[in-house]
């Protein structure tokens, strides 16, 4: 019953794992983890046997190579696969995280995150802005996010300085003419390395 069990969780967390979202991801990965370690147990202990035959001349060549070979070639995958991952947020930064840090650098700075919930000019590639608004509060306690402003609004905004505005790149370039008319003393700085993301600040007069 157990076997059957574990055998229908395997295959259905197969089904339903759409999209690398950490939920799904925790049904299968035990198996995973289990699966592979396995793997690379017995890979070891196949090697180390027949390390072990040195001294009587009993050394199966092609078993020796072909262990070998696939415990160098698993610990390769994944250092590649961590350096793809470190290299990937170097060079374009990840949204939460680049936006938070950015905040938090920023204490007593007011935050205005303007975006759609949906439609074109979104902040996040995911969530909603009252998700957005919980994600970024975790940062800093110091960090002042005020509600978030639609886009639609913006040319209405009349917020004392100093403050910031969060944007995508995309709708920068749509109201950075007016912003920058309201306020000459604003400058544009990216929150994320390959500037998807911007913020607008206007510092005190």
């Amino acid at each position: 019953m157990l076997s059957s069990f574990l055998t229908m969780w395997l295959a259905f967390a197969f089904l339903i794992n759409q999209a690398p979202k950490y939920p799904r991801l925790l049904i299968i990965l035990p198996f995973v983890a289990y699966l592979v370690t396995e793997a690379v147990r017995l890979l070891w202990q196949l090697l180390a046997r027949e390390l072990s035959r040195l001294g009587h001349r009993r050394v199966r060549l092609p078993a020796v190579a072909l262990a070998g070979a696939v415990l160098a070639a698993i610990a390769a995958w994944n250092l590649a696969i961590a350096w793809d991952y470190i290299d990937l947020g170097r060079r374009d930064g990840e949204e939460i995280g680049s936006t938070g840090r950015y905040m938090a650098s920023h204490p007593g700075q007011r935050f205005y995150l303007v975006a759609d919930e949906k439609g074109q000019y979104t902040y996040f590639f995911r969530g909603f802005p009252d998700w957005w608004e919980l994600w970024l509060d975790r940062f800093s306690p110091d960090v002042r996010l005020e509600a978030s402003i639609p886009t639609a609004q913006v040319t209405s905004l009349r917020a004392q300085p100093p403050f910031s505005l969060l944007m995508s790149r995309e709708f920068l370039g749509v109201a950075e003419h007016d912003l920058r008319i309201r306020y000459p003393q604003g400058w544009v700085h990216n929150v994320t390395p390959n500037g998807k993301l911007v913020v607008f600040e206007v510092p005190a007069a």
